[in-house]
């Protein structure tokens, strides 16, 4: 077991407060009061964007996944203002494992806000594959936070995205297991652990 000098201790403690407080300020301005996916409204949301005319030619396909490409194969601040209002569409909707907002000021302002705790973080594409205006993208995530700084946190996940008839992405939904990254986070990998582990001591005495 690694054991932490008392300094150290307590630069990781700061610097999850500072975690922790973000994530409360950023639940105050996005969330409703539970985390609970609003499957009705994106049900609503996929049946107004099932457009069958809105194919993409050869070269606006892919021109529009570079730009996807560029912008999460390093998530930076200076890459979401490069890149986001030409790949999203002003109405967008947005779903992740956290939140799930409308509109491409808010959706960028989550983004600029999701890069401030972490050091570092990439995506790399491994497959697309598409049906008519669907895309669906397989990834692995590399992320550094500075939380846990000498800890690289690795997950894989996917992206659906409907493409519009003006050429750019109407919805954008990340499927991935946010778990991979609270085990990895100093205080709070110790809860996460604990309560897989009760689970599945529960599903193993049936």
């Amino acid at each position: 077991m690694v054991r932490y000098s008392l300094f150290t201790r307590k630069k990781i403690i700061f610097v999850l407060i500072l975690v922790i407080l973000f994530f409360t300020a950023l639940n105050i301005k996005f969330s409703k009061k539970n985390y609970a996916l609003d499957i009705v409204k994106i049900n609503q949301i996929l049946l107004e964007n099932d457009n069958q005319s809105a194919f993409l030619n050869e070269a606006s396909e892919k021109s529009l996944i570079n730009k996807f490409t560029n912008l999460y194969k390093d998530y930076t601040s200076t890459n979401i203002e490069k890149y986001v209002d030409d790949l999203y569409d002003q109405n967008v909707y947005f779903i992740d494992p956290v939140h799930q907002i409308g509109g491409l000021n808010n959706v960028k302002e989550y983004f600029y806000l999701m890069t401030k705790p972490i050091e570092s973080c990439r995506f790399e594409i491994n497959s697309i594959s598409k049906d008519l205006n669907n895309y669906f993208v397989r990834w692995d995530m590399y992320l550094i936070s500075k939380a846990s700084p000498n800890k690289k946190i690795v997950t894989t996940g996917i992206t659906h995205f409907i493409v519009n008839s003006s050429e750019k992405i109407i919805f954008h939904q990340d499927f991935w297991d946010l778990s991979s990254l609270y085990d990895e986070l100093p205080v709070i990998s110790f809860w996460s652990k604990l309560v897989k582990e009760r689970m599945l001591g529960k599903l193993n005495e049936k």
